[in-house]
Order: structure tokens, then C-alpha cells, then sequence
């Protein structure tokens, strides 16, 4: 298998089974009640199974760029935009089974695929195929984070859903490995075209909202961009190989003491990007695929610099998707 191809399998199959970076889809798909998933949350949100037809479409989409399939009865695109699902689509629980099944689709169809078209860009597209499938994996983080939020404020425990094991390995060096990592960070951060680009949220967030919490419980806008900061500022260390043994120890989820206030958070947050993104840029493909042990068990331990850029990347549109949920369930948008 081309290395392009299983590190994009891989990809697809971490943010599936795996708490690395993110809440498994699988573990936020199941033991789900169906009494909480077709009704939403609040006046004005989209409900649980809305947010999950959304994202099954849209890799279904993808599915059928790789394969060449016609479009036609997928209905009109608009009606799955702007986190919508076309009223065609299952209920709960089906809804869950089907994205499931989509993925393996996809997966499938990526499998497939002649390694060297993921780099062209079909005629009923606007992205290459393998960024319409690494946007996929953006898309999908950014629901993950609003599913996850949806079950605390729902009171449903986190699903059990048992990974298939499988040992971590090196990934093999690609040409193009740095452009199509440094093109998903820009699409995750930037582009607006799979998820709201942090700026554009800063720069309407005001101080009062970004210390809300929708419970007393859950951390405020400023904590979870702190939280974003931290690993994002991690992730370059590591990526240049630096130590990150000063960093402070900080649990699943939280945030280090000593963090700036907004505005003053935000602000802090993109210099971080920046200064990943530059770390990023100045490795090789056979940087990338080399594995990146940070020190003693720390997270990325057997992991390839490839791993850790794409996890930092999903890890900060799952992210992006709670900043935006809380944004409307304070009413400050539609």
C-alpha cells in the first residue's frame, strides 16, 4: 500500500478507535438513547442526529470522489450544508450505524484508490481527493468536539466501543507528506471551508462570553483555547525537536495554571499555530515518518512526527466545534 494512502487510512482509523487527541466517533456513537438524539438540545441547535447525518453525507460525498459514482441521488448538496442533513437520511439509532458504515466506505474506497489520483481534483469537486478526505477528518473532529459536549450536558456517559488493536508504527516517507499536512492545518485553520476559522470567532467573542460556562462544571471559552494553546505549543516543541520536559503536567482535558485572559488567550493561540505551522514546514518526509519519543510515556511515544502534527490538527477543530456549540447555546448565534 502507498504510504500517502495508509497514512490517511491511519488517520481515519485513530480519530475512530482512539482517545489520543480527541473522544473515539465510535465510543460517542454508542449506548447513545434515542429520546436524546432526534429532539436538539436547546431551541435553535441541531439535534444529535442531525449533527451525525451531516457528517455521514459528506463523507459519503468523499466516498464517491474517490470512487467516480455518480452524485445525482444524494439530492440537492445545499440541503446538507451549514451542519444541515437532508430529511432523506435515517433517525437514531440507524442514523449511527449508518455513518459507521459509510466510513468503512470510505475507507474502503481509499484503499482502492490509485495512489496517484488522490492528487487530482475531479470535475464535481473543488478539492483534490485527499484533501476532500483529510477534510473529512477536520469535519469529523469538529462534530466529535459537539457530540462530546452534547452527552455532559445531556448527562449520558461517555459509549463503550472496543478498538481493534493494532500496533503503532513508523509510517513510510511520502513526497508531499509536508504539503498535505501543512494544506490540512491551513484548511482546519483558515479556509472556513469544513469548520469556522478560529480568527473569525476571536474577533466576535467578547470577554464576557469567552468566561461563560454553559455549566458550572464545563470549562469557559477562555480554558478550552488555553487547553489549545498548551498542545498546539507542545506539538511544535516536540515537531522541532525540543524537550518539553518544563511544560506543566496536565490532566485529560484541562488546562495549566498561569494562562492569559482573553483577549489575550485568542491572541496567544494563533502565535502558537504560527509557530507550528513554521515547525511543520521545515521538515523532510523522512522527518515526518520518523518517530517522534518524546520523554518518558509521554503521549506521543512511538509515534511519527506525521501522527503528532495530524493529531495537534483535530484536536484543535474538535476544539473549534464546542467554541461554536457554546456560542449558540449562549444565543449569540442562529
Amino acid at each position: 500500500m502507498h504510504a500517502k494512502t495508509q497514512f490517511l487510512l491511519e488517520m481515519l482509523d485513530d480519530m475512530w478507535w482512539t482517545d489520543n487527541w480527541i473522544d473515539p466517533l465510535a465510543a460517542l456513537l454508542a449506548d447513545w438513547p434515542a429520546a436524546h438524539c432526534d429532539r436538539p438540545h436547546a431551541p435553535g441547535l441541531f439535534s444529535v442526529t442531525e449533527i451525525v447525518n451531516h457528517t455521514a453525507f459528506w463523507e459519503e460525498f468523499a466516498r464517491r470522489q474517490l470512487t467516480g459514482e455518480p452524485l445525482d441521488d444524494l439530492g440537492d448538496r445545499k440541503a446538507a450544508s451549514w451542519g444541515n442533513a437532508p430529511d432523506w437520511m435515517p433517525a437514531w439509532p440507524v442514523a449511527g450505524e449508518h455513518y459507521a458504515g459509510v466510513r468503512q466506505g470510505l475507507k474502503r474506497a481509499l484503499r482502492e484508490a490509485d495512489p496517484a489520483s488522490l492528487a487530482e481534483q475531479p470535475a464535481t469537486d473543488a478539492l483534490t481527493r485527499e484533501a476532500r478526505v483529510y477534510t473529512r477528518a477536520i469535519h469529523a473532529g469538529y462534530h466529535a468536539g459537539q457530540l462530546s459536549l452534547l452527552r455532559r450536558l445531556q448527562g449520558v456517559k461517555a459509549g463503550k466501543a472496543a478498538a481493534p488493536g493494532k500496533p503503532v508504527s513508523a509510517a513510510e516517507p511520502f513526497d508531499g507528506a509536508r504539503d498535505l499536512l501543512v494544506g490540512m492545518a491551513d484548511s482546519a485553520w483558515r479556509s472556513g471551508f469544513s469548520i469556522d476559522p478560529f480568527e473569525t470567532l476571536m474577533a466576535k467573542t467578547d470577554a464576557a462570553h469567552a468566561d461563560w460556562r454553559p455549566r458550572a462544571e464545563l470549562p469557559s471559552t477562555t480554558e478550552i483555547v488555553n487547553h489549545m494553546a498548551f498542545w498546539t505549543h507542545y506539538a511544535a516543541l516536540r515537531l522541532r525537536g525540543e524537550s518539553a520536559a518544563d511544560l506543566p503536567r496536565v490532566t485529560h482535558g484541562q488546562t495549566p495554571e498561569g494562562m492569559p485572559p482573553w483577549p489575550e488567550a485568542g491572541d496567544h493561540l494563533v502565535d502558537r499555530f504560527g509557530a507550528f505551522r513554521d515547525a511543520l514546514l521545515s521538515l523532510d518526509a523522512a522527518a515526518l515518518a520518523r518517530p517522534c519519543p518524546g520523554q518518558g510515556k509521554a503521549l506521543e511515544a512511538g509515534h511519527t512526527a506525521q501522527w503528532l502534527a495530524q493529531g495537534v490538527i483535530v484536536h484543535h477543530a474538535y476544539h473549534v466545534g464546542q467554541l461554536v456549540l457554546m456560542r449558540q447555546l449562549a444565543g449569540l448565534d442562529a
